[in-house]
């Protein structure tokens, strides 16, 4: 964007990144570090590591249903960004 000419302020540009991460970013769940679930799925900094030290101690998740399986995570935050889980 900046390239095309579009102006604004570091905060500003920082808002529309984070915007188009939430609404447009693929994560690919596998290998996404606490910081990146929670930037491109929406949920919180604890759910991230949640689903981080599962992984961890389970082995990698083969579809959306194995990630539901992590205890105490928000399923409805997770089903809103389903789009955005890769694995």
């Amino acid at each position: 964007m900046i390239e095309k000419g579009a102006v604004g302020t570091d905060k500003e540009f920082e808002s529309v990144f984070a915007y188009l991460l939430l609404n447009y970013g693929r994560t690919y769940i596998n290998k996404a570090t606490s910081d990146e679930i929670t930037k491109i799925l929406g949920l919180s900094k604890k759910d991230a590591d949640a689903i981080v030290a599962y992984r961890t101690a389970k082995g990698p998740f083969a579809d959306l249903d194995a990630v539901k399986k992590v205890p105490d995570i928000d399923l409805k935050k997770l089903e809103e960004h389903k789009e955005a889980v890769a694995f």
